[in-house]
């Protein structure tokens, strides 16, 4: 590993230290700090979007988040966009892999108990008894039997410009000016065999070509103008299929964009199932069509909180039923989707439960990637 980061990222360590010598130390956060203890590139992948959300719900918990790993991790880190913007967070400061981890922290560790890490590099403060915890981060494809599962987050983007009030207000309205909703990326990459061999579920341009081709009355491939005051009809028909490459929303109107919708056609990503689309999609209130409901933890339930479907011909019928359903049961769904995400996908109160020892265990899951890193 030492020699494929050396030959990868030759210069990040040089920008890593600049980054490092012009931050001002982090002030302001009172809360527990959060440590991120790192002995592999495991949690590099996605860009380092997952390092980074770690670091920006924290901050919305007051809490400071040291990034504990050594030069050669760090230099990886910094090489992805995220996790340079991980570094750059004003919360963030970094520790060496030989210093202190204050006590009293939350450590979130790719490395497992049974290295002694703590005691071994940390100082007497870290010995066993003190009120230092360290939980395991489970990396992988696979779902865990009994360990709590991190929720899988919105994208760096959009993070960055969520007003929790105003996600709030989203989910709360009931005017929304089409049924079905797709926008997003749709490369050719998308559409490859792996996920249907690999999981079992559709490409997303799978989903997408059969909807097009089965509901073609009624799907439109291009942006509407929104503006505040809704005239949605009580029960629009509209399947809204968007392009990224032709349609870009910017990031400040994405979950606006996502709430002018009743239904959000969740297809999955490239190389794994879960998407940061669901998560965005359920925190304003839109109702996920899916066909990997059970690699949500908890599980969601079909007619309560998604659309689940099963092959080419369930994703058929699961939009014939959703042009059934009349505007009653349109809000019930809407309401029980809104309330899954706030108790259940909501990161900040996650990560808010694990700082205040409410989630129990010494490890969590991320089932978030095409193979186990275990």
């Amino acid at each position: 590993m030492r020699l494929k980061l050396l030959l990868r990222y030759p210069r990040d360590r040089i920008l890593a230290s600049k980054i490092i010598s012009n931050k001002k130390a982090p002030t302001g956060f009172a809360g527990r700090p959060v440590v991120l203890d790192l002995t592999t590139p495991n949690l590099m992948f996605d860009a380092g979007r997952h390092l980074f959300s770690i670091a920006h719900y924290a901050a919305a918990n007051d809490s400071q988040v040291m990034l504990r790993c050594r030069g050669l991790i760090l230099s990886g880190i910094v090489h992805k966009v995220f996790g340079r913007a991980l570094l750059e967070s004003a919360n963030v400061t970094y520790l060496k892999a030989q210093d202190q981890i204050p006590d009293g922290s939350l450590v979130l560790t790719d490395h497992e108990r049974s290295s002694s890490r703590l005691s071994t590099h940390s100082g007497s403060t870290n010995q066993a008894g003190s009120s230092v915890r360290q939980i395991y981060l489970r990396i992988g494809r696979d779902l865990p039997q009994s360990s709590p599962v991190m929720p899988y987050p919105m994208h760096p983007w959009t993070l960055q410009n969520e007003v929790e009030e105003e996600t709030l207000a989203l989910a709360n309205q009931p005017e929304r000016d089409a049924l079905i909703l797709f926008a997003g990326c749709q490369k050719p990459r998308y559409g490859r065999p792996w996920m249907e061999e690999q999981f079992g579920v559709l490409s997303r341009l799978d989903i997408l070509n059969m909807v097009r081709r089965e509901f073609s009355g009624t799907v439109v491939e291009h942006p509407r103008h929104f503006t505040n005051h809704l005239q949605a009809s009580p029960a629009p028909s509209e399947i809204r299929i968007l392009n990224s490459r032709d349609h870009s929303i910017p990031a400040k109107d994405w979950l606006p964009t996502l709430a002018n919708a009743h239904f959000f056609l969740c297809g999955p990503g490239g190389r794994q199932p879960i998407c940061h689309h669901l998560t965005e999609a359920m925190a304003v209130g839109t109702i996920p069509i899916l066909e990997y409901g059970d690699r949500v933890f908890p599980r969601l339930t079909d007619g309560v909180d998604s659309i689940q479907f099963s092959g080419r011909e369930g994703l058929i019928r699961a939009i014939q039923r959703i042009h059934e359903m009349d505007r009653e049961e349109l809000d019930r769904m809407r309401e029980q989707v809104s309330a899954f995400y706030r108790e259940h996908l909501c990161g900040k109160k996650f990560l808010r439960r694990l700082l205040q020892d409410e989630i129990q265990g010494e490890e969590l899951a991320m089932p978030f990637h095409e193979k186990n890193l275990y």
